[in-house]
């Protein structure tokens, strides 16, 4: 791969076309931004203002919330992001959690509610191994226990780093949030490259 542009901006970006309208005239493949939510669709606004299409976009947080496409409507088709978890992997409780927690909520949860309610299974099971409540027990059972809450499978190396959960890539397509990444997990084949503004 070779870089062909790099550049920061304020977290409080209103304008990014400065930046878009630099980096266009190098024709890059993939426009890779580490983005908050409000920063990935203000991009994806301006890519349609400036009518460019990258054959690739992929955005840190906004895509792999449910809202983003709430938020863009269908300018936010084909936008690529990571997520570390969606409803439609499998695992143990992912359909029970899901179900209830949009029966409570009245929506879909997304990563962090899954990733809150994982923790509190983990402290659960970390708290059973150890037999106690007392905190160097409990994170002694965690640092060598090796589960699967509905978040994914839970490892930690040495040096407490998570070694056994994957990430995903999703793109959204037809209005729903696909994983494209790992190809075992797919639920969807990636579009590449994104068409153009004028052909959606």
């Amino acid at each position: 791969m070779q870089v062909v542009f790099r550049e920061e901006f304020e977290s409080d970006v209103r304008d990014v076309s400065p930046v878009l309208t630099r980096v266009r005239p190098l024709n890059p493949d993939v426009l890779i931004g580490a983005t908050y939510p409000e920063e990935s669709t203000l991009i994806v606004r301006q890519l349609k203002d400036l009518d460019w299409a990258p054959k690739m976009v992929a955005l840190t947080a906004g895509p792999g919330l449910p809202d983003f496409y709430d938020t863009l409507g269908p300018d936010a088709e084909y936008m690529f992001g990571p997520t570390q978890w969606e409803p439609g992997v499998s695992g143990p409780g992912v359909r029970e959690f899901v179900s209830s927690f949009g029966a409570r909520f009245g929506y879909e949860p997304g990563y962090h509610a899954a990733g809150g309610f994982a923790s509190t299974q983990l402290l659960e099971q970390a708290i059973q191994r150890a037999g106690s409540f007392d905190n160097e027990k409990i994170r002694e059972a965690l640092a060598t226990m090796e589960t699967t809450t509905i978040f994914g499978p839970y490892r930690v190396d040495a040096t407490g780093a998570q070694t056994a959960k994957p990430m995903y890539l999703l793109q959204w397509l037809r209005g729903e949030r696909k994983i494209v990444w790992p190809d075992d997990l797919a639920e969807a084949t990636y579009v590449i490259p994104t068409p153009e503004w004028t052909r959606r």
